[in-house]
């Protein structure tokens, strides 16, 4: 019997588990909580004093229907008192185990939601419901994509769905991007110039008496030579307000690439967290945003095709409240009962008793008022955020200019500035303010930084940029 002689936790993870980094996001988060005093830009936050406190805290009293008569009374009379209806059926029996897909009371209102928005109604066998938006991406990354296969997305995207895609393998090709989004022409340069299965039989030589890890190593290398041609199988978007660049698809764009989906045999994944939040050209309505799972339905008709490529992502973190941990995942049925099998082994089901809540809500309270509301707020910030960032002595003579979103800005800095050197954890610490540098979002200039106006309180925000001015000033004094 051979024992080793040491024992060794590095020889005992995945490989997987050694290559993934540690997230910048929830390191800062986590700082964020030893050191309150710090002021963050950082994060998707969304702004806590927009959330629906009082009317969560009602729905969060749903009372029990007892069995006897006068328990279904008292019930019935508490619901009268909060001002609430709420759906049917025994709560203690809604309040167990669900279906991995979802609670139907949930996915009723969901369905009403999504039509609402986005002009699509969905089926309820078409409607997953996740634990927040970040598992609907690791569940679309499993569900669809083996070791080695494209992803198309913007060189920078969003941070917490790199490693969603690394983590299974898959291999991020950046598409460039202007003011108005994804340049799909570039993205049918790519279609065009690869192939959708590269030949892995080529024939390799290797020297003699090799290490199965030098063995390994060559092997990775030769792969990472036919990736190059390749093609992709899944675009991940966000149509509005992509995160970080903070541009907006147009409808025409919208529609050539749903096209190319067809005739590439692509899926669309559609992640939206942003899009009901912001606002167009100053105005708040929203009637007639191109959402590319509606046009990708319309377009199902007209070519007589038995699917919809796009598959829609919808949170409820940054309409309602983020601790409700719930999104949907939302498509045609046979896609949905792919990805359900996945969810089925990493959780047993979403939680009951939030989606009773969230539901309850949906169901009483008018949520198009409510982010009508948030839209008005977060250009209030962004209005302040924007003057007060022009207003700053050092900081902005090092800026190159910016894109705006309702929630962050996304900055570009000119050459000359390092950005990761800016939001180091010592200087975090020394000055008090952070921001997320565009390195963590597949940026490799380090000339970039996403900042976060919609978490922080006005006086946060002049306060935290003059922090950040004086940052800038100690940092680059030769540049002012």
């Amino acid at each position: 019997m051979v024992e080793a002689t040491r024992y060794d936790k590095n020889l005992l993870f995945s490989e997987r588990a050694i290559k993934q980094r540690p997230s910048f996001v929830r390191q800062m988060l986590a700082l964020l909580q030893e050191h309150p005093e710090i002021i963050s830009f950082a994060g998707g936050l969304p702004d806590p004093e927009t959330m629906p406190t009082e009317e969560m805290f009602k729905c969060q009293q749903l009372p029990i229907d007892l069995v006897s008569p006068e328990g279904k009374a008292i019930a019935e009379k508490h619901l009268k008192q909060l001002g609430l209806k709420r759906f049917a059926g025994d709560l203690k029996r809604e309040l167990n185990y669900c279906a991995t897909t979802g609670r139907g009371h949930f996915k009723g209102e969901m369905v009403k939601l999504l039509k609402e928005l986005t002009g699509v109604e969905y089926g309820k066998d078409e409607i997953l419901v996740c634990n927040a938006g970040q598992q609907g991406i690791s569940l679309m990354a499993r569900a669809f994509l083996n070791p080695h296969d494209v992803v198309y997305t913007y060189g920078n995207t969003y941070v917490g769905a790199i490693p969603a895609f690394e983590l299974v393998g898959a291999v991020k090709r950046g598409i460039p991007v202007d003011k108005r989004g994804i340049v799909i022409d570039k993205l049918v340069e790519d279609l065009e110039r690869t192939v959708p299965n590269p030949d892995l039989s080529h024939k390799v030589r290797v020297p003699g008496q090799l290490s199965i890890k030098e063995l390994e190593e060559i092997i990775e290398r030769e792969k990472s030579i036919v990736d190059k041609d390749r093609r992709g199988k899944m675009v991940y978007i966000n149509a509005f307000y992509d995160n970080p660049n903070q541009t907006v698809l147009p409808r025409e764009r919208a529609e050539k690439l749903v096209k190319l989906a067809y005739k590439y045999n692509l899926v669309i994944f559609e992640d939206e967290p942003y899009g009901e939040v912001g606002f167009l050209d100053g105005e708040f309505k929203h009637d007639g945003l191109p959402y590319l799972n509606k046009i990708g339905k319309d377009m199902q008709k007209g070519l007589g095709e038995s699917s919809n490529p796009v598959l829609f992502l919808f949170t409820i973190s940054k309409i309602i409240f983020p601790g409700s941990r719930l999104a949907v995942l939302a498509g045609d049925a046979e896609f949905i009962d792919k990805i359900q099998v996945i969810e089925q082994a990493d959780s047993l089901c979403p939680s009951t008793k939030a989606q009773a809540e969230v539901a309850t809500y949906l169901m009483n309270y008018d949520i198009a008022e409510h982010i009508d509301i948030l839209r008005r707020g977060y250009k209030a910030k962004g209005d302040l955020f924007e003057s007060e960032l022009q207003k700053t002595k050092h900081l902005w003579p090092l800026i190159e200019g910016y894109n705006r979103g309702p929630l962050f800005f996304f900055i570009t800095f000119k050459p000359g500035v390092a950005v990761s050197e800016m939001f180091t954890e010592e200087n975090i610490l020394k000055y008090g303010v952070m921001a997320v540098p565009g390195k963590f979002c597949g940026d490799e200039t380090d000339l970039t930084v996403r900042s976060n106006q919609g978490f922080a309180s006005p006086d946060q925000i002049k306060e935290g940029l003059k922090r950040w001015d004086r940052l800038a000033e100690d940092l680059y004094p030769s540049k002012r």
